[in-house]
């Protein structure tokens, strides 16, 4: 995987003449890339440890401990107290920065390494095991998995501007709640709220984006269960604790379903490739062309609970309600779907106390239909 696609969007993109000196603090999660412009192999580099500024890390340092002439790609370097470089701690940074960089998909390829090197040198990588103590690897490998869930929170779910991220729809859902308690605000608000316009981001993402983004979201899943088990077998009951972790993973695999509308994927392949198998044969030439009408799903109560039913049908509303704010924006259909979908979750008193704001009329209807005002359901 490339990781800088150009020179153009380095921070800091330099060149040292030959034979002068060069130095630079390389941050967390960045990469550090050198290239010999002359083709002279005569590069040679010196890394000091940020948590041990006594212990550098050199090429011939390196080279000394592994008895070799030349560094070649992949070569583990070697610090002056004969360390390797902590390769649990890289590989902790490494899965930001490709996370950052790439999403889900960047994730992704950041576990594959992580158990596959694990699973590979367990017995040779920094810290080394001394005295069977793995007290050093458990807190490197807990840092790690740590910090995979709020990686995931900040990858974007759009391709366009604004990149809208699972961070930003926790906060709106939350602002959102805050708001539904004071009634009154909710309906005076004007313009659409900030769910409505991630919603409507969301909407405007092509399906062939979230299709991809979803299915490498449970490549991140699959590498995860991956590594959990490689560490399992590694390290047996001195493990880190992965409750937490996948408890987290599963809060974000069921927003991500449900802000994607993830059940309806494989329908919407299966319809699309039915209806590009449209066979012409030579007798159907020459007739009369008719016009091909798919047909459009629609609501069936299935053999299942009224709650799924339920579900399933105010889907069907979203959707309608999003067909018409993105081709009739000004017509009143879309608000009045999106306000009957927000009403469908209220109890009947609710309802009544936010579409009639007069007390008198309302204690008027409540007593014709036998509603309880709500202060007598506490």
């Amino acid at each position: 995987m490339t990781v800088l696609q150009s020179f153009e969007k380095a921070v800091l993109n330099e060149v040292c003449p030959a034979g002068e000196a060069w130095m630079c603090e390389v941050k967390k999660g960045q990469y550090f890339r050198i290239i010999d412009l002359e083709g002279n192999q005569a590069v040679d580099t010196l890394f000091m440890s940020a948590e041990n500024p006594t212990e550098r890390y050199s090429a011939m340092d390196t080279l000394a401990i592994n008895q070799q002439i030349y560094l070649e790609k992949g070569t583990k370097l070697y610090s002056n107290f004969g360390r390797p470089i902590a390769v649990i701690r890289l590989l902790t940074w490494l899965i930001e920065a490709w996370t950052h960089l790439n999403g889900f998909e960047g994730m992704v390829k950041g576990l594959t390494l992580t158990h596959t090197m694990l699973n590979q040198y367990w017995q040779d990588i920094h810290p080394i095991i001394e005295d069977d103590d793995l007290d050093q690897r458990i807190g490197l490998l807990q840092g790690l998995i740590n910090q995979l869930p709020g990686l995931l929170k900040k990858v974007s779910l759009t391709n366009t501007v604004p990149y809208y991220n699972l961070l930003d729809y926790d906060n709106f859902l939350y602002h959102e709640n805050i708001r539904r308690k004071q009634t009154e605000d909710y309906d005076s608000q004007s313009g659409p709220s900030e769910l409505e316009q991630f919603d409507q981001a969301i909407f405007n993402t092509s399906k062939t984006f979230q299709y991809s983004n979803y299915q490498e979201f449970t490549s991140v899943l699959t590498e995860w269960n991956v590594l959990k088990q490689t560490l399992d077998h590694l390290m047996g009951l001195d493990a880190p604790s992965f409750a937490s972790i996948d408890s987290a993973f599963e809060t974000i695999h069921s927003t991500l379903r449900k802000i994607y509308k993830a059940e309806a994927f494989g329908a919407g392949l299966t319809q699309t490739q039915e209806q590009a198998a449209v066979i012409i044969t030579p007798s159907m030439e020459n007739q009369v062309p008719v016009q091909i009408v798919s047909e459009q799903p629609m609501f069936q109560p299935q053999a299942q609970t009224h709650l799924a039913n339920r579900e399933q049908a105010m889907k069907v509303l979203q959707e309608i309600a999003d067909y018409f704010q993105a081709n009739e924006p000004h017509s009143p259909v879309s608000y009045m779907l999106q306000k009957t979908i927000k009403w469908s979750q209220m109890p009947l008193h609710e309802w009544l106390a936010q579409v009639i704001k007069d007390e008198n009329p309302l204690q008027m209807v409540q007593e014709m239909l036998g509603v309880q005002p709500k202060n007598e359901y506490e």
